[in-house]
């Protein structure tokens, strides 16, 4: 006899294996689902759980981090409000100073064009001095002449102020 291969037979009995060998594979893979359809879920479970656990810990790990990054910037945010609390200071003061400043250069201006003014009225009022002190000169000397009394003439000299405006002095 000879030895039984797939070649061998006839046609009829090829398509009737191959039919068998898609059926067996056919309720393999439907035995293979119904197994899977129960172990997915349980992998996936397990997956999401270790993945979960892995998650959770890069979470915290994270978190840490953001803690840190927040003390810092709270540290770092004391340090610029007291340096901005220095800048404002500084600046008020700087603002007090100019303010002083221009206050000051205004009354400069006030006294330079009250001098410039007044610097004239000084020059008129000396001349007016000069003119009345020689009138005052010649009409003393006459009423001394005159009254013959020579403490009348002192007197009258020092009411009238006239020997402070020959010497330059005040009274």
């Amino acid at each position: 006899m000879e030895d039984y291969t797939m070649n061998s037979g006839s046609p009829q009995r090829k398509f009737v294996v191959n039919v068998a060998g898609l059926t067996s594979r056919t309720r393999a893979m439907a035995f293979f689902f119904g197994i899977n359809k129960e172990v997915l879920p349980l992998k996936a479970t397990s997956y999401n759980t270790a993945n979960l656990i892995i998650q959770e810990a890069r979470l915290q790990k994270a978190t840490a981090e953001l803690n840190e990054a927040q003390g810092q910037l709270d540290e770092k945010q004391r340090e610029l409000d007291l340096v901005q609390a220095k800048y404002d200071q500084a600046m008020r003061d700087k603002q007090t100073l100019v303010d002083d400043a221009e206050a000051c250069r205004r009354k400069m201006g006030n006294a330079t064009a009250l001098i410039d003014g007044l610097g004239g009225e000084k020059q008129d009022g000396l001349n007016r001095a000069r003119n009345l002190t020689s009138r005052f000169k010649g009409w003393l000397v006459t009423y001394y002449w005159l009254q013959g009394s020579s403490p009348i003439l002192v007197r009258l000299i020092k009411r009238s102020g006239l020997c402070c405006l020959t010497t330059g002095r005040k009274k």
